[in-house]
């Protein structure tokens, strides 16, 4: 397995997180997937940063050993995607994940690499999406999310770049990376400018007795109905349903 590395001063202050993370929740939404989990190289170790899953959870797995018994590590150190059907294939195969696994309703995960170079296998990190209940993957799907994955891929590869003032590639000398890691300023403030997302994840959580994994397949269910972006049910979650409420 092969990894690149960015240095953290490329992305001090960078610019187009949130459309980065709005790209993520419309593949989410597009695959019926409640959830995503996005894991970036560090190392010996893995950067997440989840979306469906209850803060704790989050806080608690915010970094994980490349070495851990858990799929997006595994699929890591293999260098190949990996589908998980069901939750008793998942808790067999992964017995790590059980702790993750009982804070949600998810049952099966695709777990998708982002490679930084398709010709030498270098590998930024993975996609890991969410599903409440079984699913077959079949070829055709297979396909499908992979190639989105790669959508995922260049677009953190073009904002990688583009963070040094100019469009082109960062060279292989500028590369070094603990540091793209999505750990960086920019990209903590991205996450940090999310928290309207989560308020709305927390009314409905109130309101309709459900848990986060359900409160987030909601959001998702409505935006496609509305054609609107999850943030923007969101924020209306909020500022409409939340005030009624008190």
């Amino acid at each position: 397995m092969m990894t690149r590395r960015v240095s953290r001063r490329r992305l001090t202050g960078a610019a187009g997180w949130d459309d980065f993370f709005g790209l993520l929740e419309d593949l989410t939404a597009r695959s019926g997937a409640a959830g995503f989990s996005l894991g970036v190289l560090d190392g010996d170790r893995v950067s997440t940063f989840n979306d469906g899953f209850p803060g704790v959870t989050s806080a608690d797995y915010r970094y994980v050993a490349l070495s851990a018994s858990l799929p997006g590590p595994a699929a890591l150190r293999s260098g190949a995607a990996a589908y998980l059907h069901d939750e008793r294939e998942t808790r067999a195969t992964f017995p790590q994940a059980i702790a993750v696994h009982e804070q949600t309703s998810y049952e099966a995960a695709a777990v998708l690499l982002l490679p930084e170079d398709v010709t030498t296998g270098a590998l930024l990190g993975y996609l890991a999406l969410h599903f409440v209940g079984p699913r077959l993957f079949g070829a055709a799907e297979r396909a499908r999310l992979e190639a989105a994955a790669l959508v995922v891929a260049r677009e953190l590869c073009r904002l990688v770049a583009s963070t040094s003032g100019d469009l082109r590639p960062p060279t292989i000398e500028e590369m070094s990376l603990p540091q793209l890691r999505l750990e960086v300023h920019g990209l903590r403030e991205a996450i940090q400018s999310r928290a309207e997302l989560e308020q709305a994840k927390g009314v409905l959580m109130e309101r309709y007795g459900i848990d986060a994994t359900a409160a987030c397949l909601l959001l998702r269910r409505w935006s496609n109905e509305q054609g609107l972006k999850v943030r923007e049910v969101a924020h209306t979650v909020v500022t409409e349903v939340g005030d009624r409420s008190r």
